[in-house]
């Protein structure tokens, strides 16, 4: 299914989107103010977090050569949580190199006006893919061709197992091309994408004033901090939105996914310095807490491994090795006056959190980005019910060895042990509101659509029918009924990618034991009569589980397309 003009009628500003109560966003616009300071003039630290009581780690395991290693088992295993070894319920291994896996098994057929967001319904997509994210709102114009050559390179070379996503960020998150191991169709892709030239990187770091006066160069300089504060304000919000909107949208991919983030860094620095040790004032400071929080959490969530990879290439005066914040008790902050490896923390910091790796000044981005591709070969999951009751909120570290010792391993960092509870009302309208602006398609709730052009002569309507799969949903018991509270929201669009109308209600489940039995065996059926506008030619769905925060969404084409009005009669 195309992506898609009416998808991209809802891209617009994927930034504010994450911000924006049940409608959808617009350009960028002016970002709310900055929160008021804490008392002591102090602002809460913004953390990764990521959150389960069940813990599942994707190890990546090498030799000293880089291969992978085959063969080990559950027992070959040890895991510590805080240092307290932890038993392993869930063991699996997945090896993308095995026979029979190359291939993908041929998608089932779906019925004439019927839609799925299902990638194994729509595309046999295997459980091993490679999304890559061309990153030119935080790169240099002059940087983003010499990356793109090297993708380029990369897609000339796929191996017959890779399958391989493209996406570029902009001022907005756009598909490039979906999940594909057709080399031919990612390079058209690619010869069409020239790149971003926006303003939003040099206006984040403007050059110092030289003018020969020294109280016009203050004025100048204040001015400028100014403006470089909005845009890394605008950068950092539609960045983690974008990594959010990705990791939805294959978060109904089973098993490990590898993001190669191509970008010149990131506006925001996430390190364990002491807050009072900077020198930038915490009156400007804009607190990100929320946009990091549900990014990371959703990269986690859909097993996505983070793969930064700095299209500058080779800088003079940056250590060759990434660097590494190290886990701690220590409360991360941020700061927005951030430059050099600084703003490159954050990038290596998601790369830490998820397990993957972070690949900074060098200029072989090619080999990088193969390395990326070829880490999710073999991959071995094991989960655990943590033995704690510390559901606090803090970070706990994660350790993983094995009882051979020419082994690698590679594995998320740790875990904030947060209580299970349900989004609040923020995160849920957050939530809710990406979905519905998202360029992506969300996955976490599995939806089929079937739809019927149901017109007559006063009005002209369309009949879904919305299959949810129930599986992903959840329920809690309450009495005698198993109970689900979603959000659904209905977004029509015309052919020219502007939104024509839209409405949400809250769906109420409270299912008697045999009618959820059902519900659980044959599915979830939603039934919904449009108006629809003249000018109307596709429609999103959007499904929200308002206790998880999970998302399912699907754009699909109305029957026929806009109505043509019938001429009048003279």
């Amino acid at each position: 299914m195309k992506e898609r003009k009416c998808c991209h009628l809802l891209s617009c500003a994927v930034a504010l989107s994450a911000l924006t109560a049940l409608s959808l966003p617009v350009r960028a616009q002016a970002p709310p103010p900055p929160q008021n300071p804490s008392a002591g003039g102090k602002t809460p630290a913004p953390v990764i977090r990521t959150t389960t009581h069940l813990v599942q780690v994707n190890v990546i395991a090498e030799d000293k050569h880089g291969n992978p290693i085959t063969g080990l088992t559950r027992e070959d295993f040890r895991v510590l949580d805080n240092g307290e070894e932890q038993t392993v319920q869930f063991f699996s291994i997945e090896n993308t190199d095995a026979p029979g896996r190359a291939g993908t098994s041929p998608p089932s057929a779906l019925p004439a006006n019927t839609w799925t967001n299902r990638f194994d319904r729509r595309s046999g997509i295997p459980l091993s893919v490679t999304l890559i994210l061309l990153d030119g709102l935080n790169t240099r114009i002059q940087d983003q061709a010499p990356a793109r050559q090297q993708v380029i390179k990369l897609i000339q070379q796929l191996k017959p197992q890779d399958r391989v996503a493209i996406y570029t960020l902009g001022t907005d998150l756009r598909v490039l091309h979906d999940f594909t191991h057709d080399a031919s169709s990612l390079l058209a892709a690619l010869a069409r994408y020239q790149g971003h030239s926006g303003p939003e990187v040099n206006d984040s770091n403007p050059d110092d004033p030289d003018s020969g006066n020294l109280t016009l160069d203050d004025f100048i300089r204040g001015a400028d901090q100014k403006v470089a504060s909005f845009q890394k304000i605008i950068r950092a919000t539609m960045t983690a939105s974008a990594l959010e909107a990705i990791a939805n949208h294959v978060a109904g991919i089973s098993g490990r996914k590898n993001l190669i983030w191509v970008s010149g860094g990131f506006p925001i620095s996430i390190g364990y310095n002491d807050l009072s040790a900077g020198s930038f004032s915490t009156a400007e400071m804009r607190q990100f807490s929320p946009e990091i929080q549900r990014a990371a959490r959703a990269l986690n969530n859909a097993d996505i491994a983070v793969y930064p990879v700095d299209a500058r290439g080779l800088i003079g005066g940056m250590s060759a090795s990434s660097r590494s914040v190290p886990g701690g008790n220590r409360s991360p902050v941020f700061s927005p006056q951030t430059t050099g490896q600084d703003e490159i923390a954050t990038m290596n910091e998601f790369a830490v959190r998820t397990g993957g790796h972070a690949f900074f000044n060098t200029n072989d981005l090619y080999g990088a980005m193969r390395r990326a591709m070829d880490d999710s070969r073999v991959t071995y999951t094991l989960g655990f019910y943590p033995s704690h009751n510390s559901w606090n909120g803090k970070f706990r570290e994660l350790k993983v060895s094995v009882k051979r010792g020419d082994v690698r391993l590679r594995f998320r960092s740790g875990y904030f042990a947060l209580p299970d509870r349900s989004p609040d009302d923020a995160q849920k309208t957050a939530m809710l509101a990406l979905a519905q602006s998202s360029p992506l398609s969300a996955t976490a709730i599995g939806l089929t659509i079937h739809g019927d052009r149901t017109s007559t002569e006063k009005q002209d309507q369309l009949k879904l029918v919305v299959q949810v799969d129930p599986r992903d949903l959840s329920f809690v018991q309450e009495g005698d009924r198993q109970v689900s509270i979603l959000a659904m929201a209905v977004i029509q669009g015309s052919p020219d990618g502007k939104v024509v109308t839209q409405d949400s209600k809250m769906l109420n489940l409270r299912l008697k034991e045999d009618s959820y039995r059902t519900v659980i065996a044959e599915g979830l059926s939603l039934t919904r009569i449009l108006d629809l506008a003249p000018q109307t030619s596709m429609v999103r769905v959007v499904i929200c589980d308002t206790r998880t925060g999970q998302a399912g969404s699907l754009d699909i084409s109305v029957p026929g397309g806009p109505r043509v009005p019938t001429p009048k009669k003279r």
